[in-house]
């Protein structure tokens, strides 16, 4: 903390929150109350220091120490959930870039399509996915190397979301940013409404200011 308060005005990131900051109920018992102690520190630092911008990101808020989670003292929370098709395509579109692939607006929206409840993370592992099979198409029918709608398909299919093997974990995640009033953006919250409309009638997939001193990011 001394070297943050001698930088001055800074951004603070702590990411994934509730493992840096977890095991204090045990602290007394595992380390002699050391992490007890090192997290009274943070939470004063936080409160009193106004040179510090603080932003948590948290995968569970549900396992943040209460100390941390209560009301006052982060300025503001919001739940993030998986990107929209819009946001999907520019992804999408990011990563083909990086391997020097031009792909057509239709096929962006092909591939977005397939791929709702995807991470970025998993975005891009299907984009590399992708691009290895159009080369093999190169290499093994004569292809030219252009990226398919095989391509794609084959590429996403290989790439198991995080959605589909925590699913309980996340649906858990999102019922309770709703009822502790946790906002989404509002392109978001716009986004799962049409999504759970579309759930409750079987139509079509499943699931889709002011400066503040500390947030938090769920």
């Amino acid at each position: 903390f001394d070297v943050l308060d001698s930088v001055g005005k800074t951004v603070v990131l702590v990411d994934e929150a509730e493992k840096a900051l977890g095991g204090i109920k045990s602290s007394n018992k595992s380390d002699g109350g050391t992490m007890a102690r090192v997290f009274g520190v943070i939470l004063e630092h936080m409160n009193d220091n106004k040179d510090q911008f603080y932003i948590l990101t948290s995968n569970n808020v549900a396992d943040l120490p209460p100390e941390l989670s209560r009301s006052g003292r982060l300025d503001s929370k919001w739940f993030f959930w998986y990107p929209s098709l819009e946001e999907r395509k520019q992804i999408f579109n990011i990563h083909f870039k990086k391997h020097n692939k031009t792909v057509s607006d239709d096929m962006l929206t092909y591939a977005a399509e397939r791929t709702q409840n995807y991470t970025g993370a998993e975005i891009e592992n299907s984009v590399n996915n992708i691009i290895r099979h159009a080369f093999l198409d190169m290499k093994d029918n004569n292809g030219d190397g252009n990226i398919t709608n095989d391509n794609i398909v084959a590429g996403i299919n290989e790439v198991t979301p995080v959605f589909k093997t925590s699913k309980a974990e996340i649906e858990n995640m999102r019922s309770y940013a709703k009822k502790n009033h946790i906002p989404y953006t509002s392109y978001q919250e716009s986004e799962i409404q049409k999504q759970e409309i579309n759930k409750d009638d079987n139509i079509g997939d499943k699931n889709e200011g002011s400066f503040l001193d500390n947030c938090l990011f769920d």
